[in-house]
């Protein structure tokens, strides 16, 4: 029995006989997850080199009218334990005409998230919270951070944005090394 069928007008399904789209994959394939078992497509790398901060398997986009890549997603091995992995983005934030993309952000294989500048923002609603209480800080410590402006020494990797707001991680870490995290 076939388990990949093209139609007449160049739909691919796999795993789907009658594919309505493009690529139309159906799978059986399960993952497991903290909430049970889902459906889910394995990208399965041979190959390779095992070790902290290696990229697995990911999934290239193109530039739009462009065989060139645009943005990826990544597996990463987060951990020397080859059983973590966490995701990485790229982007490419260049007019050159090259094919390199750069990572920008990462999910480690324990939620920590990082990404190459410091304008990452997050939903702050109080509606999306519960048990909020007020955190005490002296106001010693508080006069301790030091805000800086400052030019990314490569910015095509950050936007091509120049005069940042933000702090320096050495000049947070005697003050309060809560908010700094290192990654490979």
């Amino acid at each position: 029995s076939s388990r990949a069928r093209i139609d007449s007008s160049g739909n691919t399904g796999i795993g789907e006989s009658n594919p309505t789209n493009t690529l139309h994959i159906k799978t059986s394939q399960e993952m497991s997850t903290a909430q049970g078992s889902s459906s889910g497509i394995l990208l399965q790398q041979t190959g390779g080199t095992q070790g902290s901060g290696n990229y697995g398997p990911g999934i290239c986009f193109s530039k739009i009218n462009s065989g060139r890549p645009g943005g990826a997603i990544s597996s990463i091995q987060t951990s020397t334990d080859n059983d973590r992995l966490g995701l990485s983005f790229f982007t490419h934030s260049s007019n050159a005409s090259t094919n390199a993309v750069t990572e920008q952000f990462r999910i480690r294989h324990d939620g920590v998230l990082f990404g190459t500048d410091t304008s990452i923002e997050s939903l702050s609603d109080q509606r999306i919270k519960e048990n909020i209480s007020a955190f005490t800080y002296s106001l010693d410590a508080f006069k301790l951070l030091q805000p800086k402006v400052f030019d990314w020494k490569n910015p095509e990797l950050h936007g091509d944005r120049q005069q940042q707001r933000g702090f320096v991680a050495q000049d947070i870490e005697p003050v309060d090394s809560y908010w700094l995290n290192e990654t490979p």
